[in-house]
């Protein structure tokens, strides 16, 4: 199951790529899933380097992306796919990631004395706790970013990754980065 999900994670972050190329995002939507078709066929079927697929060679770059992720890049598919007019990205969220990943991957580095990963191997009742503080906090903000992380808090209670920390279902470096772009985009 959880090679499924990165696999289709991988996939939708070459859709996001796709899709958000300006030529690509004036088609109709037939072409834009013929588009769709191709690249997925292409990623899957067609071996790169050294009888890896593109799929492989992504996740052996970013490793297991989060379920976070996954969501975000499944909304911007859909949307420029059909061409949709909602926000996605809200400025609350980005805070919240660009903080919290910030100190967590610093921590990961060795720049602090404490790890704030290890918080993410904390019996369950705890992390429910702290998460249900930052679901309130996001509620108010972001709907829709509340959402996303319950719903990869949902997935981390089931185990669909092969991860037992929850920090590597809520973010991971490249929703970091993302957001961190998007909102220095938004604020210059």
């Amino acid at each position: 199951m959880t090679y499924y999900i990165a696999m289709v994670t991988n996939i939708l972050v070459l859709l996001c790529i796709l899709l958000n190329i300006p030529r690509i995002k004036k088609q109709s939507i037939l072409n834009k899933i013929m588009y769709i078709i191709f690249v997925i066929a292409f990623s899957v079927l067609v071996p790169i380097h050294m009888g890896y697929n593109i799929l492989w060679m992504m996740r052996g770059t970013t490793s297991d992306l989060s379920i976070t992720t996954f969501l975000l890049a499944l909304l911007i598919v859909v949307k420029n796919l059909f061409n949709l007019d909602f926000k996605i990205f809200s400025k609350a969220f980005a805070i919240i990631v660009i903080s919290v990943g910030t100190v967590l991957y610093l921590s990961a580095l060795g720049f602090t004395s404490f790890s704030i990963y290890d918080v993410g191997f904390i019996p369950n009742i705890y992390l429910l706790l702290g998460f249900l503080v930052v679901e309130i906090i996001l509620w108010r903000c972001s709907k829709l970013s509340a959402c996303l992380w319950l719903v990869a808090f949902i997935a981390y209670y089931f185990r669909l990754q092969t991860s037992i920390n929850l920090w590597d279902y809520l973010m991971d470096p490249l929703l970091f980065f993302v957001l961190l772009v998007v909102f220095l985009k938004k604020i210059f």
